[in-house]
């Protein structure tokens, strides 16, 4: 008979930040022979990263964001092999970019002046808040605000 095996995993989809790598733990919640014993527990993250350990628990750090499917393959006394795999989805988020414009390079004092933010992007999203700071107590958080 084969052996049975089942792996589980602390996250299998996360979104991190661009730079990050990313470390998840996985679990052998299950791993046995019904007609003998298990000999070696050999992992493949699909990274081009491979680990032969037979603790129940395993961390492993991907470097780069992705789809992986992460492998755990069994072997029996007798030659037989179970396998249990997981897809770990990990995905990058970009902060946001904030740029914005002013209709002249000097203004005089008490002049009303537009500031413009709508050259700001996200490229994995949408930005859902702008908050402006003046430097001098005002803060505002409309896309656009005139001021003097």
């Amino acid at each position: 008979l084969l052996p049975l095996v089942d792996i589980r995993a602390s996250e299998v989809s996360v979104i991190g930040a661009c730079t990050a790598t990313y470390q998840i733990d996985f679990t052998i919640e299950q791993a046995n022979d019904p007609d003998g014993s298990v000999v070696s527990y050999d992992w493949d993250f699909d990274d081009g990263s491979a680990h032969s350990n037979s603790s129940t628990t395993v961390s492993h750090t991907f470097p780069v964001p992705g789809v992986y499917d992460v492998k755990l393959r069994v072997t029996d006394n007798e030659g037989a092999i179970g396998v249990d795999s997981l897809r770990i989805t990990l995905t990058a988020h970009h902060p946001p970019t904030a740029a914005f414009t002013l209709p002249a390079d000097s203004v005089a004092v008490n002049q009303t002046v537009h500031f413009d933010a709508s050259a700001s992007s996200d490229i994995d999203g949408g930005i859902v808040t702008y908050i402006w700071n003046f430097g001098d107590g005002t803060i505002s958080s409309p896309q656009q605000h005139s001021g003097a």
